[in-house]
């Protein structure tokens, strides 16, 4: 599909579930949606109404999906269809046909930060937006998404990193605030795709989040030796259980009902 989705042409070929029928949620990315698939097991109960599946391969893998006429999206690589199909519960590629609507989260996808207090050309916003998105391997699961289905998708972008620079009680989160509507509106403008931001709840000095969400968290598990291992304890870039469970009660009840 070509540039600037419209979510109303993408809302009216989408038909929301019947009274009593669950709506399917498909969830793509990398070892970030580890945290949300653990956090998902803690909710499941609250949520009767939707039904998740989760397709994860760690790192980059998902660079090597492609997209069939059919609305399929599959691997090539061998180690990438086995995680799909173990993250999956036995789902080798993803029909998209088959889901309500989707979610890709991490896969690459920074927040983008913008200093809120310069004046920048909108050129120039627009050229900056473009360079930090387009490198990511969740632009190009948009790409293909895109290419074969119309119904919502929504984007979380990796959690915002535990580690800051800044002075310790500093809580300015005007560049973030101002770098997340930029980001929204070019997601908006190119895959008619939603942003979501990261819970406030899970954020501390204004654009960092919390180290409590890091202490156990784990590797994803994709049928390997190492599955669910604990990350090194200096590791600020993945995040726990509880971060996902914080994470995905909140877009399933602020995001998910938009549509």
């Amino acid at each position: 599909m070509k540039r600037s989705h419209r979510m109303s042409f993408v809302t009216k070929l989408f038909s929301r579930p019947l009274a009593g029928e669950k709506l399917r949620l498909c969830v793509i990315g990398n070892s970030h949606v580890g945290a949300l698939a653990k956090g998902w097991q803690g909710l499941g109960k609250r949520f009767p109404s939707i039904d998740i599946t989760f397709f994860a391969s760690r790192g980059d893998g998902l660079r090597t999906l492609k997209a069939r006429k059919k609305g399929y999206l599959f691997s090539s690589s061998k180690r990438v269809t086995d995680s799909l199909a173990f993250t999956s519960g036995g789902h080798s590629l993803v029909d998209t046909a088959s889901f309500d609507a989707f979610l890709v989260y991490g896969l690459g996808l920074n927040s983008l930060q913008i200093e809120s207090h310069r004046f920048f050309s909108q050129s120039l916003l627009d050229q900056a937006v473009r360079d930090h998105v387009e490198v990511t391997t969740s632009f190009h699961v948009l790409s293909l998404l895109r290419e074969v289905s119309e119904r919502p998708i929504f984007v979380g972008g990796n959690p915002l990193r535990a580690d800051s620079s800044k002075t310790k009680g500093e809580t300015d989160s005007s560049d973030l605030k101002y770098g997340d509507t930029i980001l929204k509106r070019f997601l908006w403008e190119v895959f008619a795709a939603c942003w979501v931001t990261q819970p406030a709840e899970t954020v501390v000095q204004g654009a960092t989040t919390a180290k409590r969400f890091t202490r156990g968290s784990q590797k994803l598990a994709v049928g390997l030796r190492n599955d669910n291992r604990l990350h090194d304890p200096d590791d600020v870039a993945h995040m726990n259980a509880d971060f996902g469970k914080i994470w995905m009660k909140s877009f399933l009840e602020n995001d998910l009902k938009t549509i």
